[in-house]
């Protein structure tokens, strides 16, 4: 006697009905009953089904107010997707009205409330701000600094002005540290098995207990640091190489003796100042590398020594260095991105449209080079030489990347600290070869008209006259991934032969002369590819009344009578 909200029959003609707040019920061909799923029997978070739909197998049940259920038939268990308050990766809202999983196997629920949702699995996930005192988030979104403890394998995040927190990698909790709360925490490294030593700006260095979570300051016996701690406006870095001393990165390199207390000047090649702060780039068995904004430096263990192993060009700032696995060095800088490797001193730039400076850059053991540019995240495949695009469908949130915080974890996982959160990379994020998607015209517009009602058929075309200030043609790609950002290129053959690259679906023509084109359009693939050029579009410009064949004809004709 119950109201049926819906009913639906699976891959294995088994029939699923969800009577109204009575959870779903599973029935054979023949009628017999094979499972009941309520809230009382089960994992079910919510009676009030309102929709199902199967993919992969499993059954995904969309409730009033528990969000979507996924229900695994063969070991009847459920997990849940819900909204989750500062979570961008957990559905916005709990009231599900629809589901359907598409030919390319895409998840879409329809909400009550909140629009259209398109549901996938990704490898990149961006950890935002949270409430203080709130495991799942930062203390503040933008993160300065970044160190994993070498006991528990946590990583430590220095914020701008919310403190120290600490992120289990396994839980994907944090922890924040009231005693560090309002502190800009510039600088993180290790000092003893139980303690961290943190470098806050403006105010000096201190030992961290991490068992009590308290702050010491640390007495260092040298006025030309503890000035540029307090009064440059300058931050000092820490770095511990080994254990027993650290590492302090000011105007100068010292090294700090724990047992002793005593500061060391790591000897520096004479003339070569440093220029802006000096960064850690890898840490070696014998010989470790630093970075400014004009060289890369060698510190050698055994002499104590640290020399220039490579100085830029004069119209080049050094933002963020990064050391592969084959020991050649990948630089990110305002040129763009260059390598350099110190076995045969070779250098090379590698030019690209596709952005101007980059910010942050690692590399992480898959022979992929990570780039944080303006906003945006890009992976250079070293062996395949191509760039691969991310975006919000990958799980990468719109971030302005920094240069410091970054690091390669013990298990493989590559953290990039922002303005807008900590992105965390999936060591096995898979880098997919996909098919070719077709490029198809969406739109022309004249003068800001849409035109579509006068496109010609077969090759689809238009003619216009020479007088359009503008002509737009939009483009998309039809793909598994309707989401996925991904890099247009263009070319108007009947011009010439030059590619325009651009982020965006719309090319925008101001002027051509008369003649016949053909707009061709492709796009980037997953895996750092294009696609062939296709024609989406056969342009004709019409001269003007002046200089069409029938005004000439008639000119000659009036000439020739008189």
């Amino acid at each position: 006697g119950k109201e049926i909200m819906e009913i639906m029959i699976d891959s294995r003609q088994r029939v699923w009905v969800a009577p109204y707040n009575n959870g779903i019920r599973c029935f054979a061909k023949d009628g017999a009953l094979l499972a009941s799923y309520t809230t009382r029997n089960s994992q079910l978070n919510n009676d009030v089904v309102l929709c199902m739909a199967e993919r992969d197998g499993h059954i995904w049940i969309g409730t009033d107010g528990g969000g979507i259920n996924v229900l695994d038939p063969e070991t009847q268990e459920i997990s849940v997707l819900e909204h989750i308050p500062g979570n961008n990766y957990s559905l916005p809202v709990n009231s599900i009205l629809c589901l359907h999983n598409d030919v390319n196997n895409n998840m879409w629920a329809g909400s009550i409330r909140g629009g259209l949702i398109n549901i996938r699995e990704i490898s990149m996930k961006t950890y935002t701000d949270a409430v203080p005192g709130n495991d799942a988030g930062l203390s503040d979104n933008t993160v300065l600094s970044l160190y994993q403890d070498s006991v528990s394998g946590d990583i430590w995040i220095g914020t701008d002005g919310g403190g120290l927190n600490r992120l289990n990698p396994g839980t994907e909790k944090f922890r924040h540290y009231q005693a560090t709360w309002k502190t800009k925490v510039a600088s993180i490294t290790g000092f003893t098995s139980n303690e961290l030593l943190l470098s806050l700006f403006s105010k000096g260095l201190f030992i961290f207990n991490k068992s009590t979570g308290n702050l010491t300051p640390l007495v260092v016996d040298n006025e030309e640091i503890n000035n540029l701690i307090r009064y440059s406006g300058r931050t000092v870095n820490v770095y511990q190489m080994v254990p027993g001393s650290v590492l302090l990165l000011g105007s100068h390199i010292y090294r700090y003796d724990i047992a002793s207390g005593k500061v060391d000047v790591i000897k520096e090649e004479e003339g070569e100042d440093f220029v802006g702060t000096i960064l850690p780039v890898s840490l070696g068995s014998r010989t470790s590398y630093f970075c400014d904004l004009h060289r890369i430096y060698a510190l050698d263990h055994s002499t104590n020594k640290l020399h220039a192993v490579f100085t830029c060009g004069r119209d080049t700032l050094i933002n963020s260095v990064s050391r592969d696995e084959r020991g050649v060095f990948w630089i990110g800088s305002n040129r763009g991105l260059s390598s350099y490797n110190p076995v045969n001193h070779e250098y090379q730039h590698l030019p690209t449209t596709l952005f101007d400076e980059i910010i942050s850059i690692v590399c992480d053991r898959k022979g992929k080079v990570w780039i944080g540019t303006d906003q945006m995240l890009f992976a250079w495949l070293i062996n395949e030489k191509r760039f691969v695009l991310f975006g919000e469908s990958d799980g990468v949130l719109i971030n302005e990347y920094l240069s410091k915080p970054k690091l390669v974890s013990t298990k493989g996982d590559i953290y990039m600290g922002g303005i807008k959160g900590l992105l965390r990379i999936d060591r096995n994020l898979p880098i997919e070869s996909s098919e070719y998607p077709q490029m198809q015209l969406t739109d022309v517009l004249i003068n800001g008209e849409s035109v579509n009602d006068a496109l010609s058929a077969e090759p689809i075309g238009i003619s216009v006259p020479w007088s359009s200030k503008s002509i737009a043609i939009r483009v998309m790609s039809c793909e598994k991934d309707i989401f996925r950002q991904k890099i247009y290129r263009y070319q108007i053959a009947g011009l010439n032969e030059q590619y325009i690259d651009s982020y965006s679906p719309e090319l925008i023509v101001r002027s051509l002369p008369p003649g016949n084109y053909r707009i061709m359009a492709s796009c980037s693939t997953k895996d750092g590819n294009w696609t062939p050029l296709q024609q989406v579009l056969s342009l004709t410009i019409l001269p003007p009344w002046y200089k069409t064949w029938w005004f000439i004809m008639c000119c000659v004709l009036i000439v020739s009578g008189a």
